[in-house]
């Protein structure tokens, strides 16, 4: 997967040992992307964001000093709109970028039970296919760290959290075939408008008729495409 950068929003004043244990807690088992998580400030989005600040860099734990809370206040509505119109990532752009379906919000109750909301729009189960519907989950650092990947990635929809089993598509969502050798699909990272496509389709063909029809959602005509482990209806 591409470098993506989850943005966290502060509602709310975080004692420095919290902040950073939340940090810590979301890095990347891989040292090459260790970082995964940039804490929002004026100058990374908004109408008075900087056009000199690099958004690929992820804020760094241990901090030293308090980051401002610039979003003392929001509601997660309020953050969900101010994402959409400066924070997410544009559908026709793949690398170094924001996420395209997912956010964390840090609030209040953060500092007292160690807990973030992971919010998403990803499609879901119950979701007609021209729906995007807000849907946020409060969970313990340790959760968080491994389902904002899962919903940003779309290998899991949001209201199959806690299930053992969901719908799972082979390949990826994010992944489009650009052709073929001897013994194998190639592959390449799709745009988050291809993904969301994907995915709301599989979805759909799983909730009406038990199966995903890999075809109409993949490559037009590609007989291949037919490894669906069955879904959760």
């Amino acid at each position: 997967m591409p470098d993506v950068l989850w943005p966290l929003f502060c509602t709310a004043e975080l004692p420095l040992p919290v902040l950073n244990e939340l940090l810590e807690t979301t890095r990347n088992e891989d040292p090459q992307i260790r970082d995964v998580v940039r804490i929002l400030g004026p100058d990374d989005a908004g109408p008075t964001a900087s056009s000199t600040t690099d958004i690929t860099k992820p804020t760094v734990p241990p901090l030293s000093a308090q980051p401002p809370d610039n979003f003392a206040g929001w509601s997660v509505d309020d953050i969900y709109a101010f994402w959409k119109q400066y924070v997410r990532a544009k559908d026709d752009v793949v690398e170094n970028r924001y996420t395209a379906f997912t956010f964390l919000v840090a609030d209040e109750q953060t500092a007292k039970d160690k807990t973030v909301f992971v919010c998403t729009d990803a499609p879901d189960w119950g979701e007609g296919e021209n729906d995007v519907v807000l849907k946020k989950i409060r969970m313990s650092f340790k959760d968080a760290a491994i389902d904002m990947a899962s919903f940003e990635y779309l290998s899991m929809a949001p209201s199959e959290w806690g299930m053992e089993k969901g719908l799972i598509t082979d390949p990826n969502p994010w992944m489009k075939v650009v052709g073929y050798t001897e013994n194998e699909e190639v592959l390449r990272f799709g745009t988050p408008a291809f993904a969301r496509q994907r995915k709301r389709a599989a979805l759909l063909d799983a909730s009406q008729n038990g199966t995903v029809d890999m075809t109409r959602y993949m490559e037009e005509g590609n007989p291949r495409f037919q490894n669906m482990e069955e879904a959760v209806v």
